[in-house]
């Protein structure tokens, strides 16, 4: 009979010692009845898998680990209005090989990175491609990175009804 009370005390004392208790939410007054739901709270765990298609690509076949030390990433981002209508991307990629070739992604968004990583050194003065295309009622933008430095941006809008055609130019180098 002597274990039932001593669960209990070890019980409260790793109660008090998490901090496990009763969470304080946000308050309403009594006549805002738009915040009360139904529904259970949010989990902090996930409780769907992220889409199959990623917005996160890797420009050429040079990766992170081919990198030495002080190299920097070239971030390629595309910016569209919906996660729906297809965008076509035009960017420079490194390969271990030491060639730039110019390679194309059709994607959607809303937001498209491609990272890339010279392992061998690149045509340093070379312009490096960044296009992105989209036929919608929509807007497009993009933003060449080269490890947190600015190199090119650019966005378009198209407001117009049929949908036509819009493109944006972020082709540039640090270098330049």
């Amino acid at each position: 009979m002597k274990r039932i009370p001593l669960i209990a005390v070890l019980g409260a004392v790793l109660l008090l010692t998490t901090a496990c208790g009763p969470i304080a939410g946000p308050t309403s007054s009594p006549t805002d009845t738009s915040a009360q739901s139904d529904s259970p709270a949010p989990s902090a765990t996930p409780t769907s898998s992220p889409p199959v298609n990623s917005t996160a690509h890797t420009a050429g076949d040079c990766t992170a680990a081919d990198m030495t030390t002080g190299a920097i990433p070239t971030v390629y981002t595309v910016y569209t209005g919906d996660s729906t209508t297809p965008v076509t991307i035009h960017y420079t990629a490194f390969n271990r090989d030491g060639t730039v070739p110019v390679e194309t992604l059709t994607t959607v968004g809303p937001v498209v990175n491609i990272i890339g990583y010279a392992c061998s050194n690149p045509a340093d003065g070379a312009v490096w491609t960044f296009t992105a295309n989209i036929t919608t009622k929509d807007n497009l933008g993009c933003v060449l990175d080269f490890g947190g430095l600015l190199v090119n941006n650019n966005s378009q809008s198209a407001e117009h009804s049929p949908a036509i055609p819009i493109s944006v130019d972020c082709s540039g180098n640090p270098g330049m």
